[in-house]
């Protein structure tokens, strides 16, 4: 872990695959959940997979709106 740089001010970076995230939590998340490893949030709709469920549910809001409105019916 390393600060890089005036830039990016406060930003970390990721050894292992040279990500940056924000702050040292995101960073310590990254490291566990989503580093190195497969999306493992698959969207229902589509092929599209998330790294974190909120991306997916963000993804569903913004691509399946419509899908998701008719299921309701």
């Amino acid at each position: 872990m390393q600060r890089i740089d005036e830039e990016d001010k406060g930003k970390m970076l990721c050894f292992t695959c040279l990500g940056i995230v924000r702050y040292y939590t995101g960073l310590r998340r990254h490291q566990k959940y989503e580093c190195g490893m497969e999306r493992q949030f698959q969207c229902p709709h589509c092929p599209y997979k998330a790294r974190q469920k909120i991306h997916l549910k963000n993804h569903i809001g913004l691509k399946h709106l419509n899908l998701c409105s008719e299921e309701k019916l």
